[in-house]
């Protein structure tokens, strides 16, 4: 009996395979690079007019830690 259900399952597996047909991926491939490519250029952009409103890449908004003791940190 488990002889029979590994065939089965073997069978099974084998009929599936068959019924699928695989495809080029090249312009699926080529799509989603550019897609990529210009989702990035978009959000550089972004990034750098945020920059710029903010006053320059290496300015820091971070506040120093108060408290009890600052001069602990």
């Amino acid at each position: 009996m488990a002889g029979l259900r590994f065939w089965f399952c073997i069978i099974l597996v084998l009929v599936s395979l068959t019924c699928h047909e695989a495809r080029a991926l090249d312009s699926f491939q080529s799509k989603r690079t550019q897609a990529f490519a210009e989702t990035a250029r978009e959000i550089i952009r972004v990034s750098m007019r945020k920059q710029e409103i903010n006053g320059g890449f290496y300015r820091t908004h971070r506040l120093s830690p108060g408290g009890p003791d600052p001069k602990h940190h």
